[in-house]
């Protein structure tokens, strides 16, 4: 600021001290001074106005005003705030008024009732409703006027409790009962007939209940109240149906065998993981108890279990005359009582005829581990003999109880080793195992496991085969071993490691010759699989707890001398040795797998094609089928040590996705195929088809003949490449795929567009599309420029160009409807320029509303 009539600018500390006194005198939110300090102030401040007068003429009106105003608005601050509290009394003395109306009301009109009216009428003297009423009504609205910032958070803290309880509530009734036990069903018994029917039935019984009920009957009644409700999830999620309880104890009856063993495997697993509370924990029979290596395998109570396979005969059923419930009686019945009392708690015991059931269908049993206890009198001496078999859950904590002598009963004969009885017949998947030589016993035992047969093995060369009815257990069996290998301690000279294991399947003569091949080329750790083998196994990936699949492509092996496609397989818990093995050793690969695709971090050029007309049988599906062999024959060519390209996958007959290492081979195989297929000797058959006859242009040159492909192109880096889960090829995401999806969909039946600039290629942005047109054209590649434009769901612009066939140069199909006027690919240019004049003006303004304000600023009137 200028001093009025010296020329210069006051000093830093000068100008400071005026501004201090002048913002204290002014300032809304300072305390009001009384009027005669606020005009002394003011007159301290105009007495250096001798000094401090601005040029531009007397401001002191100005400053008195704004003074004046500040003084108002905090008169007016308090003045509300006053009014208010009064307002606060008044309302409260208006509050207390009614009140004493009210109760007077009240008390007149009960001292009435109680005068005149009879004996009902007194006995409703104390109930006063005016006042209560009132009082509500009070309560509320005392409530709505004074309520805190604090209880306004908390009454609404307590409502959003209140929503998420009823959400709770909602979901426990309706999802997780009404729509999940929708599917389940029990077993109708009552329409069962004993002579033709047969049952299993289940007994469970909790032990040491008497104890515990004894030690803390509170805590007992909490066990017994969870255990009953996992007892019923799993017996209903099983279609099994509740016969009778007896205390803890129940007796539960299954239609299929092989729900009975699911539902006692189910249910011991529920009851370990289940979180029981401290005071049931406190009970000696429930108490926690842990293996020598730390694993929790007993956890609250211990529930002994005994299942056994009624057949026809051996059970009868009669209706309760009071409860109308089904009552069971026979042999049956009587055995799978005396089996239950012969375990301990947390074990499950299974008869011969249930072991017998569910022999081949324990893949229905979720593969249970079954051991032979021996031979056993149930009851004691005199009581009915059969073999007892202990069944649990395979690789749990289930699997490392052990039991001791099984009670009330006298043996027979001791236990024996289960296996598969006899080798499977017919189309068998074999399965070649190649490990240590300390490993033998492991793979034989796991073989069991999973009821394989063992057929050869070299123990000296560590070599095994084995045979499975299905190639689902045979794949189980194969990623179980790996899995094993890696519990086994390779200390102590023991050479123990992964295993090599190939699996194929055929009948038994036709198997020998590929399977050694197969497990020769067969490194340590990995598992490969022969076509046929995975064509069985590929519906049945789910069931085998879905594995990374990868392609291996197709090879040839000197002593075969035919084409074999192979396939990897891997645990996803075992994903990182896909990274370590690399081709085949000692074959010839023919046609590139997942491994030989372009690596996406080098970037990767893709084409996607499609054939432009409908597809069905006969002379339109044999004229793409000779598109796709041709495509497939460019595909496998070599250049150099590496493939042309490389299919990623085919949705519908013709519509490709393929990957090429560079920009010049998409481009060629463009060229060649379109080339191909408007040289090909179509016969008369395809070209009378519509969508595949002959056109020509005005000169007589052909322009379309035989199948029309529309082919995309564009180049880029992708995010990343991963096998695909069911066919384990390699498939490619990042947002150029789906450009090019794009710029396929932009064509024009047979044209061949290709993404010149996309807004993905920052390295590009600074190349001409003429310049990089006229590069391709020095590689012998004709394209032509179509612009920029706007591409659905792609931000940003893409440069676009049409490539032609060589020898097809004359063939330019140019903008189609979609990229013409009109089209949701088009660019808008008077959209454009309205757009470019608008923000113009916007621009136009802010500058001229930012140099006048900089004016008012800097001008000596301010």
């Amino acid at each position: 600021r200028v001093l009025k009539g010296r020329g210069r600018r006051p000093s830093r500390p000068e100008g400071m001290e005026v501004a201090k006194s002048m913002r204290g005198a002014v300032h809304p939110s300072s305390s009001v001074r009384s009027g005669a300090a606020a005009a002394e102030s003011w007159r301290g401040i105009k007495n250096q106005g001798n000094e401090v007068n601005v040029v531009g003429g007397n401001r002191n009106e100005p400053r008195l005003s704004r003074l004046l105003l500040a003084v108002l608005i905090k008169w007016v601050r308090v003045l509300l705030s006053v009014l208010w509290v009064l307002v606060g009394y008044l309302f409260e003395g208006l509050a207390v008024t009614l009140t004493v109306l009210v109760a007077m009301l009240d008390v007149s009109i009960a001292g009435a009732m109680a005068c005149c009216g009879g004996k009902s009428a007194r006995s409703q003297v104390l109930d006063f409703p005016f006042t209560a009423a009132y009082a509500n009504w009070l309560q509320n609205t005392l409530a709505i006027a004074f309520e805190t910032v604090e209880g306004r958070s908390r009454r609404t803290k307590a409502l959003s409790a209140e929503k998420v309880e009823r959400r709770r509530v909602y979901e426990e009734i309706v999802t997780k009962g009404l729509l999940r036990g929708a599917a389940a069903h029990s077993l109708d018994v009552a329409s069962l007939d004993p002579a033709t029917s047969q049952l299993a039935f289940v007994f469970t019984d909790i032990e040491g209940s008497t104890q515990a009920q004894l030690l803390d009957p509170h805590g007992y009644q909490e066990a017994v109240l969870k255990h009953d409700e996992v007892i019923r999830d799993a017996l209903y999620s099983n279609a099994g149906t509740e016969l009778d309880t007896e205390g803890d104890a129940f007796r539960i009856a299954f239609g299929d065998v092989a729900q009975a063993v699911r539902f006692a495997v189910d249910a011991q697993r529920s009851l370990l993981q289940v979180s029981w509370s401290k005071r049931v924990r406190k009970i000696r029979p429930f108490r926690r108890q842990k293996d020598p290596s730390g694993v929790v395998i007993f956890a609250g109570p211990r529930v002994r279990m005994g299942i056994h396979l009624a057949k026809p005969g051996e059970f009868d059923m009669k209706q309760h005359r009071v409860f109308m419930t089904p009552v069971v009686t026979g042999e049956g019945w009587r055995l799978a009582h005396l089996l239950s009392e012969c375990g301990a708690g947390g074990q499950v015991l299974a008869s011969d005829a249930v072991c017998t059931a569910i022999q081949g269908r324990l893949a229905e049993c979720s593969f249970p581990v079954v051991r032979h206890l021996g031979a056993f009198a149930l009851g004691g001496e005199g009581g009915p003999a059969t073999d007892v078999f202990e069944v649990t859950e395979g690789e749990s904590a289930l699997l490392r109880r052990k039991h001791g002598e099984l009670r009330r009963c006298e043996r027979l004969a001791g236990p024996s080793v289960l296996g598969v009885p006899r080798p499977p017949e017919g189309e068998v998947a074999f399965v070649a195992v190649r490990a240590a030589v300390g490993d033998a016993d492991t793979v034989v035992g796991v073989a069991r496991c999973w009821q394989g047969f063992c057929l050869e093995g070299d123990r000296e060369l560590g070599r095994e085969v084995v045979a499975f009815k299905g190639i689902g257990d045979a794949v189980r069996f194969a990623i179980a071993l790996q899995a094993t290998l890696l519990l086994t301690d390779p200390g102590q000279g023991n050479e123990a490691g992964p295993a090599a294991v190939a699996i194929h399947v055929s009948n038994l003569s036709g198997s020998r010759a590929v399977l050694d091949c197969l497990l020769g080329v067969t490194q340590a750790g990995q598992t490969l699989l022969s076509q046929p083998a995975f064509l069985g196994l590929r519906p049945l990936l789910a069931s085998v707890g879905h594995p990374i699949v990868i392609d291996m492509g197709v090879h040839s092996h000197p002593n075969l001398g035919e084409r074999h496609q192979v396939f990897e397989i891997a645990p996803r818990a075992l994903k990182g040795r896909g990274m370590v093995f690399g081709d085949l050793p000692g074959t010839e690969c023919l046609s590139p797998g997942a491994r030989q695709s372009p690596p996406a971090p080098t970037g990767v050029a893709f084409v996607f094609t499609e054939v432009a007309a409908a597809v069905s049988e006969g002379a339109a599906a044999a004229a793409v089928a000779v598109f796709v062999d041709h495509t497939r024959k460019v595909l496998v060519q070599k250049t150099g040590s590496s493939f042309f390209g490389y299919e990623c996958q085919e949705v519908g007959a013709g519509n490709f996705m393929l990957a090429f290492s560079t920009m010049d081979l998409a481009l060629s195989y463009c060229s060649q195929v379109q080339e191909y297929l408007l040289a090909y000797p179509w016969p008369a058959e395809v070209l009378s088809l519509k969508g595949f006859e002959e056109v020509v242009d005005g000169e007589g040159r052909i322009v379309h003949r035989g199948p029309r492909v529309m082919m995309g192109v564009g180049y880029g880096v992708p995010f990343y490449s991963m096998p695909h889960p069911n066919t384990g090829r390699a498939d490619y995401f990042g947002p150029i795929v789906n450009i090019v999806a794009r710029v396929k969909s932009a064509c024009q039946a047979g044209q061949v567009l290709v993404a010149l600039k996309t807004p993905e290629d920052r390295g590009l942005k600074r190349r001409r599309t003429k310049d990089m047109i006229q590069a391709y054209g020095s590689k012998g590649f004709a394209l032509t420029s179509l612009g920029k434009h706007s591409l659905r769901g792609i931000a940003g612009k893409v440069a676009l160009a049409e490539l032609c066939p060589p020898s097809f140069g004359h063939r330019k199909l140019g903008l189609g409807e979609s990229l013409g006027a009109g089209g949701h690919h088009a660019v808008d240019i008077a959209g454009v320029a309205e757009k470019v004049g608008r923000k113009t003006l916007v621009a136009k303004s802010r500058v001229e509303g930012i140099l006048q304000h900089a004016e008012e600023v800097l001008s000596p009137g301010r």
